[in-house]
């Protein structure tokens, strides 16, 4: 149960396709994890031809940024599952609200107009944590685009490219 304010209000339902996201990803960065630690060991072995370097650095770049977006996917899917206990919390507390603002200020006992305002700076609170929420969830937005341009990058194999854009050197 959730406790807004010394009273409970019912659960909130759980939100299996972010849980279902949340565990395919976490799948997939298994693979990846694996993949990209066998390329690395095939780079420090250097027995490898020398004529296959850049495409093996290539693969292991692209798995780099392929876990890097799993991450941040993962992130994102966090922020919004938080945002969905956030704005669950902010409407259980609007509905108290709502009762206080339908009764004349008259009625009100001193201990009512405690709980309104106790109500009221919980719900500020919310708000900004849902705003700061919001916010994150926009940066991570704005990362994943950047992996995806990099991504591509890497996929057109256009290494300069991303060296001049990122200011990389592949030493």
């Amino acid at each position: 149960m959730i406790s807004i304010i010394g009273e409970t209000t019912s659960r909130m339902p759980e939100s299996k396709t972010i849980a279902e996201e949340l565990s395919l990803l976490t799948t997939q960065e298994a693979r990846i994890a694996k993949e990209k630690d066998e390329l690395e060991e095939v780079l420090r072995e250097e027995v490898y031809n020398p004529n296959e370097h850049e495409v093996i650095m290539q693969k292991w770049m692209h798995l780099v940024n392929q876990k890097n977006s799993i991450v941040r996917k993962q992130m994102q899917l966090n922020i919004k599952e938080q945002e969905k206990i956030v704005g669950f919390e902010l409407g259980g507390i609007q509905k108290k609200l709502l009762n206080f603002s339908n009764l004349e200020e008259s009625r009100k006992t001193d201990a009512m107009r405690e709980e309104e305002k106790k109500l009221i700076d919980a719900h500020v609170i919310l708000v900004n944590k849902k705003n700061e929420l919001v916010l994150q969830l926009d940066a991570q937005e704005r990362a994943i685009a950047d992996d995806e341009r990099i991504q591509a990058l890497v996929a057109r194999k256009d290494i300069g490219a991303l060296q001049r854009e990122e200011g990389c050197v592949i030493q």
